[in-house]
C-alpha cells in the first residue's frame, strides 16, 4: 500500500492558523478577524522607554575612603565579598580594586584550583 495523503494544507511561514487552516497573513485577506489574543496585546497601551541616568565616576577619594572602610581589618576577602561590604556590583567593584592596586593602596594575590578546577582562578584583596 501507498503512504496515506494529508488532505489539509501546511503551514505557511508567517501566517498563521485559523480553524485549522494555513492562512498566508497577506494584506490582501483582511475579512479574517484577528485572534482575541492578538487584539488585546495590540490594544494595551506602550509604555514608554526607560531612561538611563547617567552616574557621575567616583572621585579617588570617596573610592579610596568607600573601599577603605569596606575592606580595612578584614584580612584577604573575595572580590564579590568586598563588592557586598562597598555596596557595589561585582564587575565595578573588580573595576575599582584594579585602579587601587594601581595606586598602591591594596594587596592582591591568586587563589588557584578553587573547588579542584585549576583553570578557575580567584582574587583576593586586601587593604594595606
Amino acid at each position: 500500500m501507498s503512504a496515506p495523503i494529508k488532505t489539509t494544507p501546511g503551514t505557511v511561514p508567517g501566517g498563521r492558523i485559523v480553524h485549522g487552516r494555513a492562512m498566508s497573513g497577506s494584506p490582501n485577506i483582511s475579512d479574517i478577524a484577528p485572534p482575541a489574543l492578538e487584539r488585546e496585546v495590540k490594544s494595551r497601551p506602550k509604555e514608554e522607554p526607560l531612561v538611563k541616568v547617567a552616574k557621575r565616576p567616583m572621585t579617588p577619594a570617596a573610592r579610596e575612603r568607600r573601599y577603605k572602610a569596606a575592606m580595612e581589618e578584614r584580612g584577604w576577602m573575595a572580590t564579590a565579598m568586598v563588592a557586598e561590604f562597598a555596596g557595589t556590583t561585582k564587575e565595578g567593584a573588580a573595576h575599582h580594586l584594579r585602579e587601587l592596586l594601581t595606586e598602591g593602596l591594596v594587596e592582591m594575590k591568586r587563589d588557584l584550583g578553587v573547588g579542584g578546577n585549576k583553570h578557575h582562578v580567584k582574587f583576593l584583596w586586601r587593604w594595606k
